[in-house]
């Protein structure tokens, strides 16, 4: 099974399908966008995930006209099938995932509104979150506002470089973050083993940005590597012995370390309320698994597969990597159960 943006060119058979619809579905249920919903049966069933957003993202006549904006990309189960002129009937040419882009209305931003900023890195080295000149380079690409300021974005990586070189302080966080959503992309990233998405794959957004003001916030678009998947291991890597996610970029490291309370309590309520568990991921399975047994099979024997590609694989290793958080962020059933 292969996976395609948009009709792009399929990448090579890298089991990738599954573990690219699974993450982001969990994101768009809650983990990783801003933890504003209050009804966690409601994120649980995947109800409206744009219920999500903060409240002033739709201060705008623009914005209030986007209906479902997924906050990630969203995938579609395809089987390919194609008929030449000199087929006398279409032929198989694979299972494959259909990716959504990532545009300003999936991530509910007004490109006309010069507040409205949406900005993506493409893997951006160590100084990604700390060197504000990046930004002037190929390394953060813009999608908005229409015509942007470096220096808007420019202020939160100055604050940024400014705690690693002890002349700023994380005590100042609610002038710069929207911090709810930080935390949960960092527990979304853990918890589906996403090691790409420190300094790629992720969005940066705000929709206050200025020079000198604003909060911004963080979710996640392609998640290709993630439970278990992980570029130079074709077998995988078991979750309790794969690390922190959040390792990759010394900010996130950083502030797993610092808002360590507010991070387990937020865990806490995620795994309480069942967003984070394995029945969740169960339905997740039979929501996506919608491929033809006959289907699945041709594209077996054209390209083959591997143990990683399979949903039982996507299971265990889920509810491995929930051991392992239970164990690193000190929750359990007795303790989840009491509150």
């Amino acid at each position: 099974m292969s996976e395609t943006n948009n009709g792009g060119t399929p990448a090579a058979n890298t089991g990738y399908l599954a573990s690219d619809l699974i993450g982001m579905a969990l994101e768009q249920l809650g983990v990783g966008v801003g933890g504003q919903n209050a009804d966690p049966q409601g994120l649980a069933s995947g109800v409206n995930p744009g219920h999500i957003a903060p409240w002033y993202a739709r201060l705008n006549k623009t914005t209030t006209q986007f209906q479902q904006p997924q906050f990630s990309c969203d995938c579609h189960a395809l089987s390919v099938y194609f008929q030449l002129p000199t087929d006398s009937a279409p032929q198989f040419y694979g299972c494959y995932v259909l990716r959504s882009d990532n545009t300003n209305a999936t991530y509910l931003i007004d490109d006309s509104n010069p507040q409205h900023y949406l900005l993506q890195p493409q893997h951006g080295g160590g100084d990604l979150w700390t060197n504000k000149g990046n930004l002037s380079t190929a390394v953060w690409g813009f999608s908005s506002p229409a015509n942007p300021d470096v220096a808007v974005p420019g202020r939160l990586l100055d604050w940024f470089a400014s705690i690693q070189n002890g002349t700023g302080s994380w005590a100042d966080y609610a002038q710069y973050l929207g911090l709810g959503s930080w935390l949960d992309y960092l527990i979304h990233i853990e918890a589906v083993g996403s090691f790409d998405s420190t300094t790629n794959n992720c969005m940066l957004k705000s929709y206050t940005g200025t020079q000198t003001s604003g909060l911004w916030e963080i979710d996640s678009y392609d998640l290709d590597e993630s439970l278990g998947v992980k570029w130079g291991a074709p077998n995988g890597v078991a979750p309790d012995v794969t690390g922190w996610a959040s390792d990759g970029a010394n900010v996130f490291q950083q502030m797993r370390g610092v808002f360590l309370p507010q991070i387990q309590a937020r865990y806490a309520y995620l795994r309480r309320s069942g967003v984070l568990s394995s029945g969740t991921l169960a339905g997740l399975i039979r929501r996506y698994a919608t491929f033809r047994v006959a289907d699945l099979e041709q594209d077996w024997a054209l390209y083959g597969t591997n143990a990683i590609a399979s949903y039982r694989y996507l299971q265990d290793w889920f509810e491995g990597r929930l051991a392992w958080l239970d164990a690193q962020w000190g929750y359990s059933v007795e303790v989840g159960s009491d509150g």
